[in-house]
Order: structure tokens, then sequence, then C-alpha cells
């Protein structure tokens, strides 16, 4: 049984000469054995908790020497099989940053992100407020404690609350851990496969519900002169010059080129389906981040942009509607030819 199997440590109440070790020899992650605690369910006015721990006079405090946290990971495989809003334990890479959304003053909405387990099963993590606020690098390792479990149309996937400890950059001494910092392969999805489609019938999608699509198609041509944005190193939103002030942040944390590489496909049913791929994306398409991209000389990033054309790809989209509107965004571009 993990030690923390629900969203943070239940709140343990103690009095007496119990109270006054818990308050002066135990510090933060001391590893502790009790005994005699009396577990009831908590006033949920004042405690969210699902249980309560309270210490009495006949309760027994021992503090573990060399003891380590082993916490319980679920399979992201699993995560079809179980309820929406279950709260599970996660340690994760990051693949993909999707999207990144504020609200007025710069406080940040959501960030959400692709990331895949140890076995490389895959699924769309969504991170709230402050712990949106980081900008997780790509191939970073996240440990979520109490992220909950949430439906996204026919899929699973993982959403954090309030409740939800997030550490980024994970280095815990964990076997597991170990071993997922150590792996690398291709990522697997555990989300329904994507319908095939073509292009016109992605251009005529209207719903009822968001959809993800897999496209086999040409790439016929790419955007030559614009190609990335200057964007904020904090939220990514688009920034007007480096060292400038950012609309959205409110404050300078400092800029970097990053794609925006439209793309436009074809197939037999469609001849001009425009598409966005976005740094993860491009750069992966691209072989070098947008940053080395733009610094050639045009010849160079001409002929590079050219050594993808007439090719045919696998595109997964997915369709959804923002604003009253159906929008695409492209979560997955594979080469079929070389």
């Amino acid at each position: 049984m993990p030690l923390y199997p629900m969203a943070k440590p239940p709140e343990m109440k103690a009095f007496g000469a119990q109270a006054r070790k818990l308050d002066y020899d135990l510090i933060k992650d001391d590893v502790v054995h009790f005994e005699n605690v009396s577990v009831k369910k908590p006033n949920e006015q004042y405690n969210k908790d699902p249980v309560e721990f309270i210490f009495n006079s006949t309760s027994s405090i021992q503090q573990l020497e060399n003891a380590s946290i082993q916490v319980e990971y679920i399979s992201l495989a699993n995560l079809l099989t179980l309820k929406s809003d279950t709260t599970v334990n996660a340690l994760v890479k990051v693949d993909s940053i999707e999207e990144t959304k504020l609200v007025k003053d710069g406080k940040f909405l959501l960030r959400e992100m692709t990331v895949f387990d140890k076995d490389g099963n895959s699924t769309t993590l969504t991170l709230w407020e402050t712990n949106a606020e980081r900008i997780p690098k790509i191939g970073e390792l996240i440990e979520l404690l109490g992220v909950k479990v949430k439906e996204m149309g026919t899929h699973k996937v993982l959403s954090a609350t309030k409740n939800t400890e997030v550490s980024f950059n994970f280095k815990g001494v964990n076997a597991i851990a170990k071993k997922l910092r150590a792996f690398s392969g291709d990522v697997k999805s555990v989300f329904e496969p994507p319908v095939e489609a073509n292009l016109e019938e992605l251009l005529n999608f209207e719903g009822p519900s968001s959809k993800v699509f897999a496209v086999k198609a040409t790439l016929a041509s790419t955007a030559t002169k614009t190609v990335s944005y200057l964007g904020c190193g904090k939220c990514n939103r688009k920034k007007l010059a480096r060292g400038a002030i950012c609309s959205y942040c409110g404050q300078d944390h400092g800029a970097t080129e990053l794609y925006r590489l439209g793309l436009c496909f074809e197939d037999e049913s469609e001849d001009g389906f425009w598409i966005t791929a976005f740094e993860g994306i491009a750069s992966k398409l691209l072989s070098v981040p947008a940053e080395t991209f733009t610094q050639w000389p045009q010849e160079m990033r001409t002929e590079k942009l050219n050594s993808l054309l007439y090719l045919q790809y696998v595109a997964t989209v997915k369709m959804f509607e923002q604003d009253g509107e159906w929008q695409s965004r492209l979560l997955k571009l594979e080469t079929l030819q070389a």
C-alpha cells in the first residue's frame, strides 16, 4: 500500500507529549511508524481529507532510520479502466506541450501536455493555475501525487487539482524512477485509436464533440517567410521584442524563438489543408529547435523545408470547438516514406 494513497497526507491531530514530539522532534519528509492511533471520518466542513488520524496518550510514534518513501504509480495503460475523478499517483515524462491558456492579469488558467510513463503509454496531462506557471522541458520527469483521472470524450486523461503535489524535474530514489529516467523509446497511446479520415472530412467536421483523426496526406508546401515567433520564456506568448515586458506575465522572463510553421497538406479529397506545427512537432520535423533554425542562412532554411515536401505523412489531428468555431490542432506527425 502506498504511503500517500490520497491527494495529500491525511490530517493528524496529537495532544500532550505526542504533540510535543510531532512539533519538535520530527521534520518534513521524516518516515515514522505509529500505533494505537484512532481513525475517524472528519467533518467535511473543515477537512476534505477522506480520513483523520487522532493521536492520544496511548499512541506511540517511532522515527524510522534509513527509510525511504515508496509510492505506487499508476500505469497509464490502466486509465481506461478507472472511473472519472479517481485519484492516483503518476510518474511521467513530458513528450510535448500542446496548449497554454491564460486569463486576465497574467494569471495562468491551464497548461496541457502529452506525457508518457515508463512503459511508453501516453495520455494528456492538464496543470492548472500555480502548477501551470512553470514550463516543463521536453523529456522532463514529473511526479504527480493525488492527480485526478478525467474523461475527455472517449479518452481518459490526468488533471491536477489544488491538492495535487506536483514535483518537476523529479529525482526520487524510487527504483521505478531510476528506470523511468533511463528509458527511451516509442510512445504508445492509451487512447482509443484515432479515426481514419481524409482531409475533406476534417474540413467538413461539425462535431458534436471534439474528435481525433488520423489522416494520410502529402505535404505540398510550407510557409517559408514566417516560420517562428519570439515567445516569452515563461508563458510562450508572443513578445514584441527581447527585453520587453510580457503583456500576459507582466514581467520580462526572457525570450526565445519558437516554431509556428504552417504546413499545407493534400490528398485525393482535398488539395489545400493548412495546419500549424508548433515547437514540439516542428523541432522534431526539422531536427533543430527554432532558435537554431532561424540563425541559418535563408538558402539553407529553404533547402531544409523543401526536403520535407512531397513525402507522405500520417497526421494526428484533433478537431475541437473554440469560440463557436471548429478548430484543428496537430498532435503528431509521422513520415511514411524517406
